[in-house]
């Protein structure tokens, strides 16, 4: 479930602000990280994908969104009632007492806060996800990145009328492998193989 609602709110999210002003996908993206914190606490993860698109808008890198304004304020209500769905039931049915406020407070402070601040089930210090976690599990696909970076590097720049498929990114951009100067015609514009 939290995989589901991690990737629904990604793409939500990606989906406004890469592909053009999408409002309901924004939304659906705010919505399902509420859903995914009900699943388990880290279903807010997607929404830092949120920080890379603000800290390159401010520096003027294309993007097809140009503001989010009141969009960010209804994507954060959003957020909110769906976290309310589980939220206030539970708060309701907990307000009597008795075994579901143990219940209440198992998950909410014991299995969430407790578990950040002072963990009682990761015996490993800081140190074992960087020496042995990271270099193992992560660093095999995130030398993928520097190939994808110039791939978009290389895209920027084409001065194609239409969007072409076999580029989606930067949006609009275009795709210089089908409009080089001289391809088909000699003109800058996309083949019609693209």
């Amino acid at each position: 479930m939290l995989c589901f609602f991690t990737t629904l709110s990604l793409y939500g999210l990606l989906r406004h602000h890469c592909l053009g002003p999408a409002r309901g996908w924004y939304l659906v993206g705010w919505a399902a990280a509420g859903l995914g914190v009900i699943t388990k606490g880290v279903g807010f993860l997607p929404l830092l994908a949120l920080v890379p698109f603000v800290l390159l808008a401010r520096r003027g890198w294309p993007s097809a969104v140009k503001r989010v304004g009141s969009l960010g304020v209804a994507g954060v209500a959003a957020m909110l009632m769906a976290i309310g769905l589980w939220f206030v039931p539970m708060i309701l049915a907990t307000s009597a007492g008795g075994e579901l406020l143990d219940y209440r407070n198992e998950i909410l402070f014991h299995q969430t806060v407790t578990r950040y601040a002072g963990a009682w089930h990761h015996h490993a210090p800081v140190y074992y996800y960087f020496v042995e976690i990271i270099p193992l599990f992560w660093l095999p696909l995130i030398a993928l990145v520097p190939w994808s970076l110039l791939r978009a590097a290389a895209n920027v720049g084409c001065t194609c009328s239409r969007r072409c498929p076999r580029s989606r990114w930067p949006p609009g951009r275009g795709c210089r492998s089908c409009c080089a100067r001289g391809a088909r015609g000699g003109s800058r514009s996309c083949s019609p193989a693209c």
